[in-house]
Formats: C-alpha cells, structure tokens, sequence
C-alpha cells in the first residue's frame, strides 16, 4: 500500500466520500500478498478463492478510519454543484 494510502488525510476523504470506514493492511507489499494467496488457492483447487483466503489469512490493517457525517455532507454539496455546473457547460451528465 503506497501514494495516496499513506496519507492520513487521503484516507478520511475517502472514507467521507464513500460512506464507509477505510483501513489499511498493515503489509507494505499487500498486492504481492494477495497474489500469492489467490496462486495458493487456486494451486489448493478451491471454488471460491475469497472463502479460502478468509478461512486461512487474517490481514492485520490499521486502525479503521470512520466517515465525518459533516465532511460528507459538504463533499455531496459540491458534487451536485459540480453536476449542476457539468450539465450547464455540456447539456448532459
């Protein structure tokens, strides 16, 4: 996990734009984790490789981030503004 994940800041925007809380695995090299799970369980011939790795790999991540009701609430203002705006200069959204 790198760039923008690293960013205390980035991740409670996301976590207001979303809805949703936001944690982080705490593996710096998450994707080549999660790659060598999904070989391991396609190598184990399992037919749901989710269900496999939830049953064999707990990722510890950070601590969760939860969304600002009110940071969320002036992301949607500005979003329909931006919308508005959108369908004014090009006819359509």
């Amino acid at each position: 996990v790198g760039g923008g994940a690293r960013s205390p800041l980035w991740r409670q925007t996301v976590a207001d734009a979303f809805g949703a809380r936001v944690a982080c695995p705490l593996e710096p090299e998450s994707a080549a984790l999660g790659a060598a799970l999904q070989a391991a369980a396609v190598d184990a011939g399992a037919a749901d490789l989710g269900a496999w790795i939830a049953e064999r790999h707990d990722a510890p991540t950070s601590a969760a981030i939860e969304p600002n009701a009110e940071d969320a609430a002036r992301l949607d203002r500005a979003f329909a503004l931006y919308l508005e705006r959108a369908e004014a200069l090009f006819g359509q959204r």
